[in-house]
C-alpha cells in the first residue's frame, strides 16, 4: 500500500467498523484513523457516508450512535462534502460506463473522492479495485503495510 499520501477518501464500513467496534475490522479501522491523524493527512468522506451510515442507527434508534458520527467527523477534522453536483453525477456515470458492476452509490463515492483531489481511497470492498481512477485499498492491504 502506498504510505506517502497526503489525502485519503475514507469509505462508510470504517466508519461503521469503528463504531460499532467490529470484531474483526474495529481495530484496523481505528489504527488507520490514527495513522492519518497523526501523519496530518487529509481525510474526506461525502453524504453518501453519512446516509449509509445512518440506516442502520435509525432503524434501531440508535440515535446517540449516530451523535458519535458527527461528533468523530467534527473531532477528527474529516472533510464531509456536503454537496452533489452535476460535475459529480458526470465523474460517476463515466465510472459506471467504464466498470460495469460499479453501483451508483460506490460511483458518486468514488467521484467525490477524485473532486476532493484524494491520493487514495479507502475502503472494504475489494470490488472496487476494478475502478483505475484512483488507488483503492482495503483494511487488510492497510493491516499488511503496517505489519512491515
Amino acid at each position: 500500500m502506498q504510505t506517502g499520501f497526503k489525502s485519503v477518501f475514507i469509505d462508510t464500513a470504517l466508519f461503521i467498523y469503528l463504531l460499532e467496534d467490529s470484531p474483526d475490522y474495529g481495530n484496523k479501522s481505528e489504527n488507520f484513523f490514527s495513522f492519518c491523524m497523526s501523519k496530518n493527512i487529509a481525510m474526506h468522506t461525502g453524504l453518501i457516508t453519512y446516509l449509509e451510515f445512518c440506516v442502520k442507527p435509525y432503524r434501531e434508534n440508535n440515535l446517540i450512535l449516530i451523535d458519535k458520527f458527527k461528533e468523530l467527523i467534527k473531532c477528527s477534522g474529516i472533510n464531509m462534502s456536503e454537496t452533489l453536483t452535476l460535475f459529480d453525477c458526470d465523474i460517476a456515470s463515466k465510472l459506471r460506463a467504464e466498470n460495469i458492476s460499479l453501483k451508483n452509490f460506490d460511483a458518486i463515492q468514488i467521484a467525490t473522492a477524485l473532486n476532493n483531489n484524494c491520493d487514495i481511497f479507502m475502503s472494504n470492498d475489494k470490488k472496487l479495485k476494478t475502478v483505475k481512477d484512483i488507488k483503492i485499498y482495503t483494511l487488510d492491504d492497510w493491516q499488511i503495510q503496517s505489519v512491515k
